[in-house]
């Protein structure tokens, strides 16, 4: 569908608007014409009528002059008889010959009746003349008579037929006018009606053009709406484009971005596609450089390009191929999206056709459009893929794993074909190396980790990130244990060797539990997952590298190892939170310094205290992180406290698995460099039982910490197991009386004997003794008199979170603080 260019419109515009003008300019030519005919015609009538009165007149003026007049009114007739006698003779000769003011007679018959009467009116005017010029006349004149008969007659007749022919000829003249003009307004309207075809027609092309383009760019748009891929728009495009246009060809290269060249799509649109099959393979066998062929002058111009005739230009490789099969005139446009070509359309006709500006202008639109969808679909997939898998490693994301889990479960085996294996991988060392150096750093190992956990697994396996720290596997099959078990050692083998973090190394652990899927009998993803978390807690208590399920290991309930799961997420989560519980001197009933108790706000069962989830917490391998939470947390409000003028001291209870980890102080010294807290002010409690658990590593624990200058107390003492020479060789600051010996020592004096005798012990070996449960004043004045330094329980305060327990000390105030005496390990 091709229109006139508007240039061409403005040409026909023009030529109308001038045949136009020059019929309005002929029209009121004729008018003007027409109406000094009909003015020379009246004034010729008005003069001949006014002969004929002039010559009656004469005749009337000799009548009266040949009868009885005085002398004057004699004199005064033949004057008037001598102006009315030249009056006659000027006209007669006016209408003759022409004057200034009377125009000659033209007409034939007219002027033929006027020359026949010029003897008899010459006659007539001489013999006028004659009787004007005597004085004296006889009865019968014979001049008289003559004037008098030639006007009554002849002469008469004559004029009158002088104004007759006139009058026919005006008649005829109108008539004519007439005519001319209605020639004229049919002649107009046909020009109108001509002009109106030779406009409105092409206009018309023009707008089904528009309404056509309209409609390409909506359909387009609804394809591109409704497309679920690049590939449907770019078809439907190509079909509407050679459907509008009537063109035989169309076709789409895609933008190889790696090489940066145009690559066959293998998208066509062909008319007939056996008659241009091989033009087809050419093209998809060629691949097209910046600047070469159609396609690739719109990769440069990132514009639409028109070609009038492909098989006579010299960068069209395709010019042999596409004249063998009729192949002429070629249009292409980019698909651009944010300025970058990523695709080109082509186009092609049977016949050479010059460049259509309206059409380069709608396929640029369509590019466009185009590459709105391309830019769609893009973002769909980037966003379906962020759905599916982890941001930073790029590995499947939990939801993604579970899915890839359970299709695994539910594919159908043969009996000699292996079952799924699920590994789950805790890193033991990530939170030291993100806190320590950064989230750069830390993120930096977690891509690290996954890339070699990834190296060490085959291509039918799926690697996944969970979150956190927590990464898994799937093993598609496993027939043998040992073929899990030699994945998981592969794994603690990669992850042994140091991980370079720019101008630092990280060392890092992992905790790997290993479930295999039954082989009789069908298993859930539930199930199996469930399985490998229990594994993977078991390792962890055991410090093993990995560990294989087994049903002696479930030995937690399903809400039990849900709260283990809630309990990893809380600790990075920022759901656990701190409240202080205040150690009163009891001598002066100041605060002097208070203990950390940590709380978790668990998002479905509310708060919950430490009982309920601290055990969980050691036997899952999560401890190091809890406890490693908790200090940060409590050397910040400490620094703040002290900030605030309360020179408070802040004790944190330590549980088995702490004293275990040779990284406690170095950690330790680490937080309160960060938190400008002296070591001195930090009491670290532990109890009994800690010292007869792996004793050698608790023992150089203890022994390190003492040297960095932080208090140990004895939490609990009296109802674990421990020695004096413990007590004595361990370079301890306190020794707390546990709860149950306190609150019952009014009512079991055996309790409060035991009481007396711990206080007697700890001040004999140098250390500080506070009471746990000192909840009435009676105890509280019991334990002043057996001369218990400090008390701690509900009596002075319920656990406060930071700022209500510095609104507390304010009240009660702060006592001095004192060095404490620590003995040497």
């Amino acid at each position: 569908m091709r229109s006139l260019p508007l240039v061409a419109i403005r040409r026909r515009a023009a030529v109308a608007l001038l045949l136009l003008t020059a019929l309005t300019g002929g029209s009121y030519a004729l008018q003007r014409v027409g109406a000094a005919h009909e003015q020379r015609s009246d004034k010729i009538l008005d003069v001949a009528a006014r002969q004929e009165m002039l010559s009656q007149r004469i005749a009337l003026l000799v009548q009266a002059l040949g009868g009885e007049l005085t002398p004057g009114q004699r004199t005064a007739a033949r004057q008037r008889l001598n102006r009315a006698i030249t009056l006659l003779a000027t006209s007669h000769r006016a209408l003759l010959d022409g004057s200034d003011g009377i125009p000659a007679v033209q007409a034939p018959a007219a002027r033929r009746e006027l020359q026949a009467l010029d003897g008899p009116i010459n006659d007539f005017l001489n013999h006028a003349r004659t009787v004007s010029s005597r004085s004296l006349f006889l009865p019968g004149d014979a001049d008289v008579r003559y004037v008098r008969a030639a006007a009554q007659t002849a002469l008469l007749n004559g004029l009158k037929q002088v104004v007759a022919h006139q009058q026919a000829e005006a008649a005829s003249d109108r008539q004519t006018a007439e005519r001319g003009s209605v020639a004229i307004v049919v002649i107009t309207l046909l020009v109108l009606l001509a002009a109106t075809l030779m406009l409105i027609q092409p206009l018309l092309v023009r707008l089904r053009r528009e309404v056509a383009f309209g409609e390409l760019l909506q359909d387009v748009a609804v394809a591109a709406n409704a497309a679920t891929s690049v590939e449907e728009p770019i078809r439907e495009s190509l079909l509407r484009v050679c459907s509008l246009m009537g063109w035989a060809v169309g076709h789409a290269y895609l933008l190889d971005r790696a090489n940066g060249v145009l690559a066959s799509s293998a998208i066509w649109h062909l008319e007939d596609p056996k008659a241009h099959e091989g033009f087809r393979r050419a093209s998809e066998a060629i691949r097209l450089s910046p600047g070469v062929d159609l396609p690739g002058r719109v990769l440069v111009q990132r514009r639409p390009v028109w070609l009038a005739d492909v098989t006579e230009d010299h960068n069209f490789p395709r010019k042999a191929v596409a004249r063998q099969h009729g192949l002429r005139a070629a249009a292409a446009f980019p698909v651009l999206v944010q300025d970058q070509v990523v695709a080109v359309l082509e186009f092609f006709s049977l016949e050479a056709l010059r460049p259509d500006r309206g059409l380069l202008e709608i396929m640029g639109h369509v590019g466009t459009q185009l590459g709105r969808v391309v830019e769609r679909v893009a973002a769909e997939q980037r966003l379906l893929r962020q759905a599916r898998h982890d941001g930073l490693t790029d590995l499947v994301n939990r939801a993604s794993f579970h899915e890839r889990v359970r299709l695994a479960l539910s594919r159908p085996r043969r009996p000699d074909e292996g079952v799924p294996a699920v590994l789950f991988i805790d890193l033991d060392n990530f939170k030291e190396v993100n806190d320590g150096l950064g989230h750069d750093a830390g993120d930096r190992l977690l891509r690290e980790v996954a890339a070699r956990i990834a190296s060490v697994t085959r291509d039918a396996d799926a690697v996944a990130r969970l979150g956190g720290d927590e990464f898994a596997v799937l093993l598609a099959t496993v027939r043998k244990e040992e073929e899990a078990v030699a994945v998981a050692e592969r794994i603690t083998q990669v992850l042994a060797a140091p991980i370079a973090l720019r101008d630092d190394e990280a060392l890092v652990g992992a905790s790997i539990g290993i479930a295999i899927a039954e082989r009789d009998g069908d298993q859930d993803l539930g199930a199996l997952i469930r399985n490998a978390d229990v594994a993977m807690y078991t390792a962890k208590a055991r410090s093993a590298p990995y560990h294989l399920y087994t049903p002696q290991d479930d030995n937690l309930t399903r809400s039990r190892v849900e709260l283990v799961a809630d309990l990893r997420r809380a600790i990075s989560a920022d759901e656990l939170f701190l409240v202080y519980q205040p150690k009163v001197d009891l001598q002066t009933m100041q605060c002097k310094g208070v203990e950390a108790l940590v709380r978790w706000r668990h998002p479905t069962r509310g708060v919950l205290s430490p009982d309920a989830f601290l055990e969980l917490a050691e036997k899952s391998g999560q401890m190091r992180k809890l406890t490693r939470a908790v200090l940060d947390q409590a050397l910040a409000d400490q620094a703040r406290w002290q900030a605030q003028g309360l020179p408070l001291d802040m004790a944190v209870n330590l549980s088995p698995s702490n004293l275990r980890d040779p990284r406690l102080v170095k950690d330790l010294q680490r937080m309160l460099d960060a938190h400008g807290v002296s070591a001195g002010t930090l009491v670290l409690e532990i109890t009994e039982n800690v010292l007869i658990v792996d004793e050698a590593q608790a023992a150089e624990t203890v022994a390190e910490l003492g040297r960095l200058g932080v208090a140990l107390a004895i939490d609990d003492f009296g109802t674990g197991h421990s020695s004096l020479t413990r007590l004595r060789d361990l370079p301890l600051a306190e020794l707390k009386i546990d709860r149950s010996f306190v609150t019952r020592m009014q009512e079991v004096r055996d309790d409060e004997k035991i009481v007396l005798s711990t206080i007697q012990l700890a001040h004999s070996l140098g250390l500080a003794v506070v009471a746990e449960g000192a909840e009435t004043p009676d105890v509280i004045r019991r334990l002043t008199e057996l001369g218990c330094d400090m008390g701690q329980g509900y009596a002075f305060s319920r656990p406060l979170e930071a700022d209500a327990l510095a609104d507390w000390a304010r009240v009660h105030g702060v006592a001095p603080r004192e060095q404490p005496q620590l003995k040497a390990a």
